[in-house]
């Protein structure tokens, strides 16, 4: 996806957070903000948004010296998840063996955000995720993702933010002998990178990663370990925003798992803020 007008102030406020996060400091945070804004200047309009997400993550890295704003963010959003997972077993019991359940779950997770929850407060969580899991889906393309895993001999299954995470490796459990996960190469935001796996869930599943703090996965700045996995795939699963920005325009076999959470992505695929999505490459 090409960046949009509306793109701007996204990717200017993301900048000012990992500034925040990276450094106490104030006068390296100006000096942060002060790099970002004169890259953004020369902003690359044939790139998606999240390669210039990726510069301001490593203008950050590179100023503040520390690579990992988001580690502690990371770790407290998985145990939130945890927490939350054992508290809708109980109230939804065998509901979330159902297919569509575990699948509406892992998108729902997006919802979730560690600096809205910070306090651990599950009730409120709670309340937030069951509201998401009650949003309606397209039916027939759950059908058809269900066929689709079925039939694959071997999966793609490229991650997003942690504690998401979590409901990703509950979704994946019945398939995820044939599963290849997908990760950040290093820390980029709140999204799963190698040590992150573990916690959730995910361990003792063959990884590959795009060796780099870029918020997606850009073919043209991915290893060939990526592009051998993303080649070879009989089916790829991408989650989140990012992964959809990066990748929408390529011709790889990809269904895009993700909430739509910003009126340019609302707009490219003509769908309702916070809607369910479960979208099928057309490229």
């Amino acid at each position: 996806m090409k960046p949009q007008l509306d793109c701007i102030p996204c990717l200017v406020k993301n900048a000012y957070n990992v500034a925040n996060l990276s450094t106490d400091d104030e006068d390296l945070k100006r000096e942060i903000l002060n790099r970002v804004l004169q890259q953004m200047a020369s902003l690359d309009w044939d790139r998606p948004p999240t390669f210039t997400a990726w510069q301001s993550y490593q203008i950050a890295s590179d100023i503040s010296g520390n690579p990992n704003p988001y580690q502690a963010e990371k770790q407290n959003s998985i145990s939130l998840a945890w927490k939350l997972l054992e508290a809708l077993k109980k109230d939804y019991g065998n509901k979330l063996d159902d297919f569509t359940q575990r699948l509406k779950l892992a998108i729902a997770g997006n919802v979730l955000d560690y600096s809205i929850y910070g306090d651990l407060n599950l009730d409120l969580a709670m309340e937030v995720i069951v509201q998401a899991l009650e949003k309606p889906i397209d039916n027939d393309a759950i059908l058809r993702l269900k066929q689709e895993i079925d039939n694959a001999g071997s999966i793609l299954y490229l991650l997003d933010n942690a504690g998401e995470s979590v409901y990703d490796s509950f979704f994946i459990e019945p398939f995820k002998h044939k599963a290849t996960l997908g990760v950040r190469g290093l820390p980029a935001s709140n999204d799963v990178t190698y040590e992150d796996l573990e916690p959730s869930g995910l361990n003792g599943i063959p990884v590959v990663d795009n060796a780099t703090n870029l918020p997606g996965v850009i073919p043209e700045f991915s290893p060939p370990a990526m592009l051998d996995a993303l080649k070879n795939a009989d089916l790829i699963i991408a989650k989140g925003q990012g992964n959809f920005e990066s990748l929408n325009e390529t011709d790889y076999p990809i269904v895009f798992l993700f909430m739509a959470k910003c009126p340019a992505v609302c707009r490219v695929i003509n769908a309702a803020p916070q809607s369910l999505q479960v979208l099928f490459n057309q490229h």
